[in-house]
């Protein structure tokens, strides 16, 4: 009966806060979200396990993750111009906190944000790691943010309809590389990349800052770079 109260409780001041907006959202696991809180208004926190921008509605997509779940999190074209404007786009690997309108049905459930300022990505050291070792051991790195710098051994720019390019990067010690991906047609962007690619050349040393995905690669959100 306990138990019972304190979710009745505690999907109340959900649906209290989401009506009224006063004070601080509640702040939820991923695995606490019921089917009476839709339309409530929470935060959540965790790793963001994938990023997308929609270039055909300028909408952001972000995968969360926060060891309990996972939920999807969509940016509408205002909300994320707002991010955009403020360099506050997350990439893979970065943990963030976020707050927004719960959308629940069936084996589905969505956090649509409200503001822009809703979204924080929360500053963390990131490590220097050797090609060779990330590598050898892909599984530990899935999801985790990295640095790793190298020779650029080839470029590869893919035609506008799958609108990615990459840049495999080789540790000269070791002759292991790695690719890194990043999406090109994204439009406020794209400008700024195409002169950006071209002062890229084969033999470049490049130091790279980014999360890595479940293919063995790193992956970027288009405002991150490789750095000469």
């Amino acid at each position: 009966m306990g138990g019972l109260a304190l979710a009745v409780l505690g999907t109340l001041a959900i649906y209290v806060y989401a009506l009224e907006f006063q004070g601080p959202p509640p702040q939820l696991k991923i695995w606490d979200i019921e089917p009476t809180m839709n339309w409530g208004v929470a935060r959540f926190q965790g790793v963001v396990t994938g990023a997308r921008y929609e270039t055909d509605t300028g909408w952001l997509s972000i995968f969360l993750d926060d060891n309990t779940g996972s939920i999807f999190i969509r940016a509408y074209d205002s909300k994320t111009q707002a991010l955009i404007e403020r360099n506050n786009v997350p990439g893979v690997g970065q943990h963030i906190s976020v707050v927004g309108k719960i959308r629940t049905r069936p084996g589905f459930n969505m956090l649509i944000l409200s503001v822009a300022g809703g979204l924080d990505i929360l500053p963390e050291d990131v490590p220097r790691e050797n090609i060779s070792t990330i590598t050898s051991n892909p599984e530990n790195y899935v999801y985790e943010r990295v640095q790793i710098e190298g020779k650029v051994i080839k470029k590869t720019k893919d035609d506008p309809f799958k609108g990615n390019a990459s840049i495999e990067i080789q540790d000269p010690q070791t002759g292991d590389s790695l690719e890194t991906f990043i999406t090109y047609t994204v439009p406020w962007f794209k400008d700024w990349f195409e002169d950006y690619w071209s002062q890229i050349s084969v033999g470049d040393t490049l130091r790279v800052t980014g999360g890595m995905g479940w293919i063995m690669s790193v992956i970027f959100m288009p405002t991150e770079r490789w750095e000469f």
